[in-house]
């Protein structure tokens, strides 16, 4: 990860979980705004993590900006044997609110994804 050395995307993660328990869409929006030039830069599952944090935030602007991103990122030429097209397509149902492919998605992730985190799922979307 390219962006370990200046802990940028460390920085920006920690800004937004802030923000989003905070329940701020004002800051939240303005953190995007402030760090997209790095966030852009971002590698792809840095930057679904921060797509996650964008739909639970329900604001379409930032999920707009942050998807455009993602599939620039070519998320779309990938398929159910890269971790990031799972997770990318979970999300992507969370924001949809498609319970059925959300609960396909989520067994897969738990059965062939190692690198994502249910945390947030459960903090911000079951809760609600």
């Amino acid at each position: 990860m390219k962006n370990l050395e200046d802990f940028s995307y460390i920085k920006v993660i920690t800004l937004l979980e802030c923000a989003l328990e905070e329940g701020n869409e004002k800051k939240f929006k303005a953190i995007i705004e402030e760090k997209f030039s790095q966030i852009k830069n971002f590698a792809l599952l840095e930057l679904l993590n921060i797509y996650e944090l964008s739909i639970y935030m329900r604001n379409d602007n930032i999920i707009e900006k942050l998807r455009s991103i993602i599939v620039n990122k070519d998320i779309n030429l990938l398929n159910e044997n890269y971790s990031e097209y799972i997770i990318y397509n979970f999300l992507e149902f969370l924001r949809l609110k498609n319970k059925e492919e959300i609960e396909k998605y989520k067994k897969l992730i738990e059965n062939k994804v190692n690198t994502f985190s249910f945390e947030h799922f459960r903090k911000y979307y079951l809760k609600k």
